[in-house]
């Protein structure tokens, strides 16, 4: 039944128009009241049609939503722990990789700290082998040095022993010369004074005084020469 329509026989337009003006009015009040409450029963019938549609969709969309948000929940899920089980394999490998580098670090600088040990090592084992090497040079040449100063003072000695056993060589052969001289002059002296007067004698001895420094000169000069060649 539409809107406007009703099943009322007293309402009926047929009969609404065959009647008189007076009774067409009342009936016309009627049919309306009438109308007007089947288009209420239509209205509320088409509302609650609506409503059921409505709620009927409402569940749907209800149930689709729930769906949905269920699905949502373990999409979301399944991206939480996923992303959970990536962000714990990169901390994991963060970590790891920051182990390695840090071993790493640390291993070169034990390697570097090995290296200076060893270096400074070999440094002062090579510095304490050349100060040994210079101490025993220093030690050979002052060895040298004092060698060569006892050869030279040896030397020396032995220059200063021959000359004083020249010396005394010179002033024994120079005693026992004057000695043989004097003995001689003596006994020539003790002849010729025999035959010689005084005077003669006198001046004999002066040219033999004379003639005995002359020597003596000559022999120191021949052993000064002897000595400057030596």
């Amino acid at each position: 039944m539409r809107i406007g329509e009703t099943s009322h026989p007293k309402c009926s337009p047929v009969s609404a128009t065959t009647t008189s003006p007076s009774t067409l009015g009342s009936s016309f009040k009627r049919w309306k009241s009438v109308v007007n409450v089947d288009n209420k029963r239509a209205l509320r019938d088409i509302l609650h049609a609506w409503r059921r549609e409505t709620l009927k969709s409402s569940d749907e969309r209800r149930d689709l939503i729930a769906t949905v948000l269920a699905l949502r929940t373990e999409v979301l899920a399944h991206v939480m722990r996923a992303w959970y089980r990536v962000t714990r394999e990169r901390k994991a490998r963060d970590a790891a990789v920051h182990e390695a580098l840090r071993r790493a670090a640390t291993r070169r600088k034990r390697d570097a700290v090995r290296a200076w040990h060893r270096y400074t090592r070999e440094t002062n084992r090579r510095r304490i082998k050349t100060e040994a090497m210079e101490r025993e040079k220093e030690a050979l040449e002052m060895k040298l040095r004092l060698a060569s100063a006892e050869a030279e003072r040896d030397a020396a000695l032995e220059r200063a022993r021959g000359t004083e056993k020249l010396y005394r060589a010179v002033d024994f052969n120079s005693n026992k010369i004057r000695e043989r001289w004097e003995r001689e002059r003596n006994a020539e002296r003790e002849a010729r004074a025999i035959a010689l007067r005084e005077t003669a004698g006198a001046v004999l001895d002066g040219c033999d005084r004379r003639a005995l420094q002359s020597m003596l000169w000559k022999l120191r000069e021949h052993y000064v020469q002897e000595l400057r060649s030596l």
